[in-house]
């Protein structure tokens, strides 16, 4: 079995444009995928983001930056991004919330948003690679890993969700097994033994060398897992038990192409899973990409720039193109500054010579009305 990406629901598609340079990018898989194996397996590449410099393209670096190379413009490099993973459950036609604290479902799909961490470059072509086991078809990498499902789980304790163990690595068994861990001597921390086995396992006996200290410095255990506890008080006969599952991988690679647009559009891309029966992988139109506009300024009473205003006129209203939070408004983040001056105001700037006006702020729906 493989992992699947979802082709149609990508955005941005191969070959489109005027791509908004603050959006964000996003996948869809029709399985849960690991956000370790994304952020190492996908690549985006565009200019002005080169690290090399130096003899044999040496990369200097100094607190995540190169410090010492003086960018060409144009010069193609790796984009660095943060990957936030979202779930959505077949079943229930909703976002799941929790999907780390849960068992493997195959129902679930994973929507993964690559979001760069500074706003792209406008008019300009990026390629991002995804790597699957197989890159024949893209021919610019051979990376030791691909894209893979999560292999396994948060631990349980009588059938609840617990952080007090973690584990780390691939499983790589060719089946599914249940990793249990159980107490053997109580105490707190390291002071607290334990002993560890797989489902296809007998239970080791007292003298067994697997019995050892619940320490919180990772201990390798079978089948490619790391093991590690949280210092806290543990109980003898305590049971917990982690899911862990074959690892599947996307098998095909995919190169997407896309060009961004001018440098005042900044757009997020929202996605809004609007199926109301089981989603099929045949129908992936159930997922629906909904485009949200920015809150933006529709118009400021008096205009900008304008001149000759009456000084009785002491209101100045912004109207906005959708409902504002008005606890998001305040005096901090309005403020009205003028020079000359006459009348009240708040306070001088000895720098700019410029005084902050005093005001009240009201916000009714989208409208901003400040009375100096």
């Amino acid at each position: 079995m493989s992992i699947n990406l979802i082709t149609s629901l990508i955005y941005p598609q191969n070959n489109e444009n005027n791509i908004p340079i603050g959006s964000s990018i996003v996948l869809f898989f029709d399985k849960e995928v690991d956000i370790n194996s994304i952020k190492e397996c996908c690549i985006l590449t565009g200019p002005d983001n080169d690290r090399t410099s130096g003899p044999d393209n040496a990369v200097w670096m100094l607190n995540n930056q190169n410090k010492d190379f003086l960018r060409s413009p144009g010069y193609n490099g790796f984009v660095d991004f943060d990957v936030e993973l979202k779930y959505y459950d077949d079943t229930t036609s909703s976002e799941v919330n929790n999907v780390d604290d849960s068992d493997i479902v195959s129902s679930y799909y994973s929507m993964a948003i690559i979001k760069p961490n500074k706003a792209l470059s406008v008019h300009c072509d990026y390629k991002l690679y995804l790597i699957g086991e197989n890159t024949s078809n893209i021919g610019a990498f051979q990376p030791q890993n691909s894209i893979s499902q999560r292999t396994h789980y948060s631990a349980t304790l009588n059938g609840l969700i617990t952080k007090r163990i973690k584990t780390r690595g691939t499983f790589n068994f060719i089946n599914p097994l249940t990793l249990n861990v159980k107490i053997v001597s109580s105490g707190l921390g390291s002071e607290a033994r334990y002993v560890w086995w797989f489902s296809n396992e007998p239970v080791p006996n007292l003298n067994s060398e697997r019995i050892t200290k619940c320490s919180t410095k990772y201990r390798s255990l079978d089948h490619g897992l790391t093991i590690s506890f949280e210092n806290t008080q543990y109980t003898q006969n305590e049971l917990y038990q982690i899911k862990c599952y074959p690892k599947q991988n996307l098998q095909t690679s995919y190169l997407f192409n896309f060009r961004t647009g001018n440098e005042d559009v900044f757009i997020e891309s929202d996605y809004n899973y609007t199926s109301t029966s089981p989603l099929d992988i045949s129908v992936p139109t159930r997922l629906k990409r909904i485009e949200t506009e920015p809150l933006r300024i529709v118009s400021i009473d008096p205009d900008p720039g304008s001149i000759n205003i009456s000084k009785d006129n002491k209101i100045i209203t912004i109207t906005f193109n959708k409902e504002l939070n008005p606890d998001s408004i305040n005096q901090n983040s309005i403020k009205i500054k003028s020079l000359p001056v006459s009348g009240n105001y708040q306070s001088y700037n000895e720098n700019t010579k410029t005084f902050e006006l005093a005001k009240i702020i009201s916000v009714i729906d989208n409208k901003i009305i400040i009375e100096l």
